[in-house]
């Protein structure tokens, strides 16, 4: 915990583990990360997006909104971080339009790391999951976690937004398609 470690996966063994100490409203998502790299997803940005697959395909309300916290608190990070003043103050117009539960679960989430994580501890593991991640093929080492934000937004885009924005397609005849076409010899007149 004072690592700011939510969980891990030994390479040699493949043996899953999540820190209990966590918030409880990430752990869902931690659980479905780890068990991603139990099924040889090796990147932490594709684990990441099957972690959220897995959410938000799960029946449990906890795990959906796990899946979707996640996935919102990683793009919201990614907004806030990006630098522009445009970035900015769409982060601060998309954070005061927040929830009271996603806003308290927030909070939550950001006081437990800032009360448990030692710095030093901290670093000491980062470093070594960054040279980890990044001798296993990998060049942006730690920061591949956040790299989910691009999958998340095309996943949206391709799931979500554009179904319920597409025209309606008319459907186009196909002469090939013999459930629409009759090629039998009676249908020709027996010619």
């Amino acid at each position: 915990t004072s690592m700011g470690i939510d969980g891990i996966t030994m390479p040699l063994t493949g043996e899953a583990a999540v820190n209990p100490q966590i918030p409880l409203v990430n752990m869902p998502f931690t659980m479905c990360h780890e068990m991603a790299h139990r099924m040889c997803i090796a990147s932490e940005r594709d684990a990441n997006l099957a972690a959220f697959l897995a959410c938000q395909a799960n029946d449990s309300p906890i795990y959906q909104y796990s899946g979707y916290f996640m996935a919102f608190r990683y793009c919201y990070q990614a907004l806030a971080d990006y630098g522009t003043a445009t970035a900015k103050a769409a982060a601060a117009e998309i954070y005061e339009g927040i929830n009271a539960q996603v806003l308290a679960d927030l909070e939550v989430y950001n006081a437990h790391y800032a009360a448990n994580i030692d710095a030093d501890a901290s670093n000491l593991a980062n470093s070594v999951n960054d040279t980890y991640i990044k001798v296993s093929g990998d060049e942006n080492g730690t920061a591949s976690y956040s790299k989910v934000c691009d999958l998340l937004v095309s996943w949206y885009i391709q799931e979500i937004y554009l179904p319920d924005h597409l025209p309606e397609q008319e459907e186009v005849f196909d002469p090939l398609d013999k459930s629409e076409v009759d090629l039998s010899d009676d249908s020709l007149g027996g010619k």
